[in-house]
């Protein structure tokens, strides 16, 4: 049975104090594994970071990535892709770094000392939410470089003489977003970085769609992404588009940009009913969907360019509640079924479009900082789903939204359904105000470009609320972090 204790000076609530209902320790952990759990309050991305743990004897700690450059070897006549990656990451306490990355290292340089590779390797939290990639070096406070390489399969397909990469994300499975393909940081850390594609063994000339910049330097496709993306945000989509259909254009912001938008589809939809307009049903991400899957039997070329009219529509829609379309440009791939989005793009049916783009301002502008709060960004977007109803009435069966331990990086089920009614209830609580939708509105211009918790949106809650009489505490006990639980912590306030 693992034995577990809080660091003597710990700042941070370990494991035993977290809310009632929150995931233990597996007990069928070999004994030899020891855990204990502390560390010190850290500026900037560690604000926001998990406490270190200590296992086997060793500190795994979270540092604060300044940036990642990656190289990708893509050889289309061998059928084999390999990365090279840099890692630039500030410790501000000695231990062992996670670096999150599920393949597996063939080569692993420290500092610029060779390191064996099997070092860097998995190692659970104490509260056996997830697991995570840790460099088995103990490394002192201060910036390091970590080179790292590996052969990578995920998200990529081979045929005839093209190559696709794409690097598909999901919030609600572990470990499926950055980590899938490059090395990454949880959710609470945002930095810059780039990603070079040289393709080779082939004559075929690929685009890479993405949402961060795309340039060609010596023979390279080269993508490069903002200091404000985290492992969630970069969307990358390497693809011969003469297997696409592709259509562009320009949506006029209300800021007076002109936002160019493309749309592109791999060929024929699967047969269902396609929306005319916004608002017929949305699908979100699987499960549970709103609608049946589908939007209709249409041609590539049909989707792509419905696919822009329907972008238009609910970029409208959205500036009208949130306002200026918080991104440079639009980029949606449209699926059969379901979404995931990403800062300024998304893979969506376009049944599901609208509910991806409600995402381009709470969760890829503003972005949740960690599996606690990404009950936020779907909750409001699934309240637009349903058409912002008001209720007088809380949720009648609270149900468990946040409060999981600081590791856990699922975003819950329940915030489509309890967190939409949770919600409608808010419209009703702030009707005296003007609704809810004006507070959603200041709540994403204080965090835009930022990531944010649950305790910071309650205390966001709490201040615009002032003079409703409502217990904002209480309610949170009940209905986020559920009845009878207690109430986590609050997180320190962001400059």
């Amino acid at each position: 049975m693992q034995a577990i204790k809080p660091l003597l000076g710990a700042t941070r609530a370990s494991p035993s104090a977290l809310p009632e209902g929150s995931v233990k320790p597996a007990v069928s952990r070999p004994a030899l594994d020891t855990y204990s759990v502390g560390g010190s309050v850290r500026a900037d991305a560690a604000l926001h970071a998990p406490p270190s743990f200590q296992v086997n004897g060793k500190t795994v700690v979270f540092g604060d990535i300044k940036k990642v450059d990656s190289t990708v070897i893509l050889d289309v006549a061998a059928r084999k892709s390999t990365v090279k990656a840099v890692v630039e990451i500030e410790l501000s306490e000695k231990g062992q770094p996670a670096i999150e990355l599920v393949p597996r290292a063939t080569k692993v340089t420290v500092n610029g000392k060779e390191v064996d590779p099997a070092s860097y390797s998995d190692v659970r939290d104490p509260a056996n939410a997830s697991s995570f990639k840790v460099l088995g070096v103990d490394l002192e406070p201060g910036v390091h470089r970590v080179e790292v390489e590996y052969e990578l399969t995920a998200g990529v397909r081979y045929s005839g003489d093209s190559v696709e990469v794409f690097a598909r994300k999901s919030d609600l499975e572990n470990r499926a977003m950055d980590e899938q393909y490059f090395p990454t940081n949880l959710e609470y850390d945002q930095y810059p970085g780039s990603i070079a594609f040289d393709i080779r063994g082939t004559e075929v000339k690929h685009r890479v769609m993405s949402n961060g910049d795309v340039s060609e330097v010596d023979g390279k496709l080269v993508v490069t992404f903002p200091a404000h993306y985290n492992t969630a945000s970069l969307f990358l989509n390497v693809i011969n588009p003469a297997r696409f259909s592709i259509s562009e254009d320009v949506f006029k912001s209300a800021s007076g940009a002109e936002i160019p938008i493309t749309v592109y589809t791999p060929g024929s939809l699967a047969p269902g009913k396609a929306p005319d307009r916004l608002g017929d049903g949305v699908g979100l991400k699987p499960p549970p969907p709103t609608v049946p899957n589908g939007d209709s039997n249409l041609s590539g070329m049909e989707a792509a360019h419905r696919g822009v009219e329907l972008t238009k529509q609910a970029l409208a829609k959205h500036e009208k509640d949130f306002g200026a379309y918080p991104h440079p440009r639009v980029l949606v791939r449209v699926s059969g079924s379901g979404g995931m989005e990403y800062s300024g793009a998304t893979e969506t049916s376009l049944n599901a479009l609208e509910h991806e783009l409600h995402h381009q301002w709470f969760a890829r502008s503003a972005q949740p900082a960690n599996g606690n709060a990404g009950w936020i960004d779907e909750a409001a977007a699934s309240w637009n789903d349903r058409g912002y109803p008001t209720s007088r009435s809380e949720p009648g069966v609270p149900r468990k939204l946040s409060g999981f331990p600081a590791w856990h990086r699922i975003t819950p089920q329940a915030a489509y359904n309890h967190g939409a009614s949770l919600m409608a209830f808010l419209d009703g609580v702030f009707a005296p105000k003007g609704g809810f939708r004006p507070v959603l509105k200041k709540f994403f211009e204080a965090y835009t470009k930022k990531v944010f918790t649950t305790e910071q949106f309650l205390e966001f809650l709490k201040k615009e609320g002032a003079g409703l009489g409502v217990d904002f505490d209480a309610l949170f006990k009940r209905q986020v972090y559920g009845t009878g639980l207690h109430l986590m912590k609050k997180a320190s306030k962001a400059d």
